[in-house]
């Protein structure tokens, strides 16, 4: 009996609209940071200052991340790889059992 893996296909597809809502949210939070920091304000405390730096910050970096990452990741290459040895290893298991 022959197992079939799902193909790679879809999960593109899922990961260009999963990087798009990432995106879109990051959007979101840098821009309710600073419209809070415009209508609310930052207080004088350096706790404060560094907060709402941290909260720009992150957003950004990670917008760059994905603006600059835009081919396959580490990750990506790594969890192919791994997909294509399992896929090697059920065919040689199935290739040992028709002998």
């Amino acid at each position: 009996m022959a197992f079939s893996r799902p193909s790679l296909e879809p999960l593109t597809n899922e990961g260009q609209s999963v990087r798009a809502i990432a995106i879109a949210l990051n959007i979101i939070l840098v821009g309710t940071v600073i419209y809070l920091m415009l209508t609310v304000g930052v207080g004088p405390s350096g706790e404060q200052v560094a907060f709402a730096a941290l909260c720009i910050a992150a957003p950004i970096a990670s917008l760059l991340a994905f603006y600059f990452n835009r081919g396959e990741s580490w990750l990506s290459l790594y969890l192919k790889r791994k997909t294509l040895e399992e896929k090697a290893k059920i065919e040689r298991l199935n290739e040992t059992r028709r002998r």
